[in-house]
């Protein structure tokens, strides 16, 4: 671990939403003292019960003693004051909604508020970390920290650069991360979407074509997805099978499928369409799938406590691999 990370003690969540309140907790179980922050008392006492609801689902996911929750939850306050916010303050993370007027305005008030050595971290992957840096003075402070629904069980964290973020608070936030539990990769090219959400949208691009097209239909296309690719990649991720296959079987047979493959630089009709009827996914009822009728909650701790079961699975697997050796 960093000396530096191991000296961060005093941090500050900027949003008290679903995913402010969940960054609280993960940045206590390491030990952080945590100032929330929010514009209204209101905001933040719905804040502060959805940190608790976030304990007792840890706990009934068994993650955490039930002794283990005062401790932890003692360490997160809350005002409604981002010059209270700042005193002291020496690492401060964004989880505001994905507005960029809004990420910029809030980093250009922290780059003036918070003391010098502090970084100033975003959850963002819609906008790089220069588009939410561009109003600061000293963008060499600040780094991109992207989490994955649902944050409290998913493991990764991505590490984002910008153009001027620098080496140390890389460093630095690359360990507190690691300190809370977390694992990481860093991506060291100022990119909108960093490395996870790239390639998911350009898998969710070509699924969404194949349905469009009539190629398959949308259970067919996430049986493909889950046991014809999902399966393999904790095992060989998309470089390392492409080194099973052999790259030149890739090389030959990929000249006649990438030609073929979709391109579009907007939302293709398929998503468009079903987005301007009002079907956007679960919380709807209707996105591609039919979620009406079904009890939602019961649904999602189901798949929380799957979710668990297969990481676990993966980390005992990926435990007995050597690392590995990139070539040059």
């Amino acid at each position: 671990m960093s000396s530096e990370a191991s000296k961060i003690e005093r941090t500050v969540v900027v949003g008290a939403g679903l995913m402010g309140a969940g960054l609280a907790v993960i940045m206590a179980r390491g030990g952080c003292q945590v100032r929330l922050l929010d514009v209204s008392d209101a905001v933040l006492e719905r804040g502060l019960e959805r940190v608790r609801e976030n304990l007792y689902l840890l706990v009934d996911l068994g993650k955490l003693p039930e002794q283990g929750l005062l401790p932890i939850l003692s360490r997160i306050t809350a005002t409604t004051s981002p010059s209270l916010a700042a005193e002291g303050a020496q690492f401060v993370m964004e989880a505001a909604t994905e507005n960029l007027p809004l990420k910029q305005a809030l980093f250009e008030e922290w780059d003036r508020l918070a003391p010098p050595e502090t970084i100033l971290a975003t959850n963002s992957t819609g906008f790089s970390v220069d588009d939410v840096a561009e109003k600061t003075w000293h963008p060499e402070r600040v780094v991109g920290s992207h989490f994955f629904t649902p944050h409290l069980v998913m493991p990764l964290v991505e590490v984002g650069c910008g153009s001027y973020t620098s080496g140390q608070v890389v460093e630095t936030t690359v360990a507190l991360w690691e300190r809370c539990g977390k694992q990481t990769v860093v991506c060291r090219k100022n990119l909108k979407g960093f490395l996870v959400n790239r390639l998911q949208a350009a898998l969710a691009r070509e699924a969404m074509s194949l349905l469009q097209s009539g190629a398959a239909s949308a259970s067919d296309i996430e049986r493909a997805t889950r046991l014809g690719l999902g399966l393999r990649l904790p095992l060989w991720g998309m470089l390392e099978q492409r080194d099973w296959s052999g790259l030149d079987v890739h090389y030959h047979g990929m000249a006649s499928v990438y030609p073929t493959l979709e391109n579009s630089k907007v939302p293709l009709p398929v998503l468009a369409e079903r987005v301007a009827r009002g079907q956007t996914g679960v919380k709807a009822g209707k996105g591609f799938f039919d979620w009406t009728g079904k009890d939602i909650e019961s649904v999602r701790k189901r798949k929380h406590r799957q979710l668990l079961e297969l990481i676990a699975t993966v980390e005992r697997l990926m435990a007995d691999e050597d690392e590995l050796v990139e070539a040059h």
